[in-house]
């Protein structure tokens, strides 16, 4: 069975480690969504739409998810 292999921070290129789910509004599909919260560390901390695994990690502009 193949391993998955852990995400890096897109600044530092540490492990990141995901954190807090963030219940969000997107706009582009008029739709309550959650984001995962992921966070190096070197607290850098990014995040992205759940329901999209693939897309890119976007940097949070909510770092205190990570300590909360």
């Amino acid at each position: 069975m193949p391993t998955k292999s852990v995400p890096t921070c897109p600044q530092c290129g540490g492990p990141l480690k995901a954190g807090a789910m963030a219940l969000c509004y997107r706009e582009e599909d008029d739709r309550r969504t959650c984001r995962v919260v992921w966070g190096c560390s070197n607290q850098h901390v990014w995040w992205k739409w759940a329901d999209r695994p693939t897309a890119e990690l976007e940097l949070c502009p909510y770092p205190d998810l990570m300590n909360g």
